[in-house]
C-alpha cells in the first residue's frame, strides 16, 4: 500500500524543504502536514495537489517514487522560474544556451 505521508516527507526532504515553508507554501497548517508524515491524518486529493504544486511536482510524480528526482540545484531553478512568463523563459533559455558555447 501507498504511504503518502512517508512520500511527502521524502519529497520534502529530498527538497529540503521545512515542514513550515511547505505548510506556508501550501496554505495548509504546519500541525496537519505533520500529522499526515506520521501517519496520523489523510489528506484530499485536492489538498494533496496543493501540497504537490508547493513541493514542485505534479500528483503523478508524487505517486511515482521509482522517478529519479531532480538534483537540488535544478530543482532551486525550477522553483526560482515558475512564475517567469514566457518571454523571461525564451531569454533565460538563450542565456543558458550562450553559456554551453
Amino acid at each position: 500500500m501507498f504511504d503518502v505521508g512517508l512520500r511527502l516527507k521524502q519529497i520534502r526532504k529530498e527538497r529540503n524543504i521545512k515542514l513550515v515553508n511547505l505548510a506556508h507554501d501550501s496554505g495548509i497548517s504546519q500541525p496537519s502536514l505533520s500529522n499526515v508524515e506520521n501517519g496520523k491524518k489523510s489528506l484530499s486529493i485536492e489538498t494533496l495537489e496543493k501540497v504537490c504544486n508547493a513541493l514542485g511536482v505534479s500528483l503523478s510524480e508524487f505517486f511515482s517514487p521509482q522517478k529519479t528526482e531532480l538534483p537540488p540545484k535544478q530543482y532551486e531553478l525550477l522553483q526560482a522560474t515558475k512564475n517567469f512568463s514566457d518571454a523571461q523563459l525564451g531569454s533565460l533559455i538563450t542565456f543558458i544556451n550562450s553559456l554551453k558555447k
